[in-house]
């Protein structure tokens, strides 16, 4: 596959993308790993899946945006993902706004995306993807057990990542290629467990509760709080109350 960087092992994908955006890295380019020894998720959390078991990507896109269209471009790659394990894999994936998928309410996937800013416009994106393939479920840490899991530990089944990869390699592109944004936006909306839920809003300020309503147009999240007024999410990390 032209444009995609392959690493038996890295500290992190992101961080080596950075550094190639920076040396003038083409709009699309890829870097996969097999193993990824100091990822990092939302809020700064550690991300050292089992060697071998996982997908680890990072992929660079230079769009003439504003800082404000950051939001669609993680939620059009958790799309773009969800497709790709589906066509390969025969797996439905659910989206947990705003970039975790999921499957029977555990975590198989996560999204970061980081930017580069110059002069308020945006001179890179870096969306950095982090897939459980074949980890099997003891292999996961205690704290995380009842939370995480992949596709072997879902279906029993083992996956060819390399396959895994040139289907979601081929998802992402069509994002650049597709001019049709309601697509995305609509498949966003059905796979997405969030709306209709009370919820806890994590930031790094602090957190509150509310109750998800929708997912509006611009893919954020309409809330009411807990004193009725109603706000819309652009960022934070969510998580379903128990009633």
């Amino acid at each position: 596959m032209d444009k995609v960087i392959f690493l038996d092992s890295i500290d992190s994908t992101n961080n080596y993308l950075k550094k190639l955006a920076c040396q003038g890295a083409p709009c699309g380019q890829i870097v996969f790993a097999r193993s990824q020894t100091s990822g990092r998720g939302r809020l700064g959390r550690s991300f050292a899946p089992p060697a071998g078991t996982g997908i680890y990507l990072s992929w660079l896109i230079r769009p003439d945006n504003q800082p404000k269209d950051i939001l669609p471009i993680t939620c059009k790659a958790a799309v773009a993902v969800c497709d790709a394990i589906y066509k390969y894999c025969g797996v439905q994936t659910d989206i947990k706004w705003v970039n975790d998928l999921q499957i029977n309410g555990r975590k198989i996937c996560g999204i970061l995306t980081e930017t580069s800013l110059c002069g308020g416009s945006i001179s890179y994106v870096i969306v950095g993807i982090g897939i459980n393939v074949n980890t099997k479920a003891e292999d996961f840490p205690p704290e995380i057990q009842d939370i995480a899991t992949s596709l072997f530990a879902e279906t029993g089944k083992t996956y060819d990542i390399d396959k895994l990869l040139v289907s979601i390699v081929q998802e992402l592109r069509k994002i650049t290629e597709n001019t049709n944004s309601d697509y995305y936006l609509h498949s966003y909306v059905n796979r997405n467990i969030i709306p209709g839920n009370s919820i806890r809003i994590i930031t790094p300020l602090g957190e509150k509760n509310g109750e998800a309503l929708c997912i509006n147009d611009d893919f954020s999240l309409k809330v009411r709080m807990e004193n009725g007024t109603e706000e819309d999410l652009a960022s934070s990390e969510v998580s379903i109350r128990k009633r």
